[in-house]
């Protein structure tokens, strides 16, 4: 997603290629005003409409499809996306909007229609042309392309039920197998993407890799671990950035240590990063949890590697206190990864009903056990530009997939691991958490869960 300054300048396309979101050149108009999608959203939208009953198709009124770069910052919230992780329409209370640089619209996949009776019909119908519904659930008029193509949407596999059209010949069906550990006869697919590029798109594959050798197959784990990590680092390992240019609201937010200095001595401390680090990571902040105990440790051992690995004690966990720099090696830094956040394998694979369970607990995981919404709100930006599927064989069974999906919603609110019960009770026994109650709270909803 785009950052407010990105999106400041008056083209905010001109530092990125002709193929990023909202930037598209190759378009295609469907028929209707001087609206456009991509070119295999456009065949799937006329030949939709050319199949409507004429009542219908005559009532079709079109108000949105493919939206440059430039609208959607217009369009962003960012104060609120900045206070609260929530991601709103400017000028609005709660009308959702995707972020900038990871809509729907902005890749020409997504369309905006009414009236009731046009939307009845595409949601009956629609996906024999690989259009769907459900995207957007408060939003009745907005329909997702889940055809093939590029940058179809993962999100797609969660909502789009029923024979998909406009698939070319050797593009995998768009299915996703939660329990797939590449048995069955199937071919796995797993993740795909086409948005990072050169180092960072090498290290998605080392880190691909490094996950299947250790058992972690299921695509869905897969996509949550990267999501954490790649809104963590972009993918290259690298030391933890100073703070000199976050607000101090935000700084207390994220270092419990700082919430009682003044504005004045927070400045002079953010302003020196060994000082910031030193202290938010030293006796006075949580240096003696991360098994800092000697002077000028914080900085020595601040975050490093794809998940900014911190503090001593793991670094010399995981091998690296001699030289803490090596932990920004894609090797290394991809085996400490995977050995912090995937410790239990191959079990993993069959822990989570969708994404969104994965993203929480590895975000939460990587936090040291503190759930953090707005983190996970940049891990799912991330999982958005990843393909998530599996490639469909001869032993596959047609299934009645509401029903299956209605099962699993009943099992997964008792699908609570040991792990995520205990995470943040050992992290409010370490002091780690900002109050008492947040946790405490946290410990109940767990506990309703499991009862």
């Amino acid at each position: 997603m785009l950052n407010r300054q990105q999106c400041s300048t008056s083209n905010p396309c001109s530092k990125l290629s002709s193929n990023d979101n909202g930037c598209l050149s190759n378009l295609k108009s469907v028929g209707i005003g001087s609206h456009a999608l991509l070119p295999e959203a456009a065949d799937g939208f006329i030949e939709m409409v050319n199949n409507m009953p004429s009542d219908i198709k005559d009532s079709i009124k079109l108000t949105d499809s493919y939206r440059p770069l430039k609208t959607q910052c217009k369009i962003f919230d960012f104060n609120k996306y900045e206070s609260s992780g929530k991601k709103i329409k400017k000028g609005t209370s709660s009308v959702p909007v995707a972020g900038p640089g990871t809509s729907n619209h902005g890749w020409g996949r997504a369309i905006d229609i009414s009236p009731k009776k046009v939307q009845d019909w595409i949601r009956e119908n629609g996906t024999k042309y690989g259009w769907c519904w459900g995207e957007v659930r408060s939003e009745p008029w907005h329909f997702t392309f889940c055809g093939g193509g590029p940058n179809r949407s993962s999100r797609c596999d969660s909502f789009c039920k029923g024979p998909i059209g406009n698939l070319k010949d050797n593009e995998p069906k768009p299915k996703v197998d939660n329990n797939n550990q590449g048995g069955g006869g199937s071919s796995q697919i797993g993740l795909t993407q086409n948005y990072y590029k050169g180092a960072a798109a090498s290290n998605i594959n080392l880190i691909i890799n490094k996950l299947k050798q250790n058992g972690i197959t299921n695509p869905i784990v897969q996509a949550g671990i990267l999501g954490t990590i790649g809104k963590e680092s972009g993918f290259i390992p690298q030391n933890e950035i100073g703070y000199g240019t976050t607000t101090n609201d935000q700084i207390r937010k994220t270092f419990l240590s700082t919430r009682k200095l003044s504005d004045a001595k927070l400045d002079r401390l953010k302003s020196n990063d060994e000082d910031f680090f030193n202290y938010v990571y030293g006796p006075k902040g949580v240096g003696p949890v991360l098994g800092n105990t000697q002077p000028g440790d914080g900085f020595k051992f601040r975050g490093r590697g794809f998940n900014q690995i911190t503090g001593r004690a793991n670094y010399k966990r995981y091998g690296f206190e001699g030289n803490p720099d090596r932990l920004n090696d894609a090797q290394g830094a991809a085996d400490a990864m995977v050995e912090f956040l995937a410790k239990e394998g191959s079990s993993l694979n069959n822990r989570f009903d969708n994404v969104d369970e994965a993203i929480e607990f590895f975000v939460t995981r990587n936090a040291g056990g503190r759930r953090k919404p707005r983190e996970e709100a940049k891990a799912r930006d991330v999982v958005e530009r990843f393909n998530i599927g599996k490639e469909s064989s001869s032993d596959d069974v047609d299934v009645d997939t509401d029903i299956v999906s209605s099962d699993k919603s009943k099992k997964s609110d008792k699908k609570i691991g040991l792990l995520s019960f205990l995470d943040p009770i050992i992290a409010l026994a370490r002091g780690e958490n900002p109050t008492l109650k947040e946790e405490t709270d946290r410990i109940k909803e767990i506990m309703r869960k499991v009862l």
